[in-house]
């Protein structure tokens, strides 16, 4: 049994499959394998995505039987990482104290649909991206040609163009202190702080 769910915009393809023995929320996708750069590689692409044009993105027909459907489909990762860690430290030096704690994740991937929704047609080129296609003057680009046909679903279908790495480490917070010696107090202390 498997649930979809994660979807790019309402009613659209689901980015994510749950099945039972595998992780919650995987992605599953279909695979990118560049633009496709010559009239060689067109004519082979055509095989598979008959409308496909220069600089248009080449699908991988994963289960190799010749169609571009669900069945090419695989899990490429997931939004759960494989590790969270932090690190906690605290330093003194005369009055001053300082705590500082780091925090990240490891092994977890996220679906760009906000990428998507820019690279998708002329209404949303949004992307700065965008500025640097494939075009014939510019055939060495990996970023797909601007156009509003998308005869073959080269951008709503989910692939792995829009996937991304999603690991990080950061500085999560920071505090610095200085103690006062007070009389008739037992401590007095101020600290500046920032967090994120």
């Amino acid at each position: 049994e498997a649930f979809t769910d994660g979807y790019m915009d309402y009613n659209n393809f689901p980015t994510t499959r749950t099945e039972v023995g595998g992780e919650i929320g995987r992605f599953f996708l279909y695979e990118t394998a560049g633009v496709i750069p010559s009239q060689k590689e067109l004519d082979d692409a055509r095989a598979l995505q008959p409308n496909a044009q220069l600089g248009d993105l080449r699908f991988v027909d994963v289960n190799e039987d010749g169609q571009l459907n669900d069945d090419d489909r695989k899990f490429m990762g997931s939004g759960l990482p494989r590790i969270e860690y932090g690190l906690t430290t605290n330093f003194t030096y005369r009055n001053f104290d300082l705590n500082i704690f780091f925090q990240g994740t490891q092994g977890n991937y996220m679906y760009n649909g906000a990428k998507r929704l820019m690279y998708q047609n002329t209404i949303f080129n949004k992307s700065p991206d965008l500025l640097n296609p494939w075009t014939p003057d510019n055939a060495g680009s990996d970023i797909p040609r601007v156009t509003v046909v998308d005869a073959y679903g080269k951008m709503s279908r989910p692939s792995n163009l829009f996937l991304e790495k999603a690991s990080y480490f950061r500085l999560k917070s920071m505090q610095l202190g200085y103690r006062f010696n007070v009389k008739g107090f037992n401590l007095l202390r101020a600290y500046v702080g920032a967090t994120n």
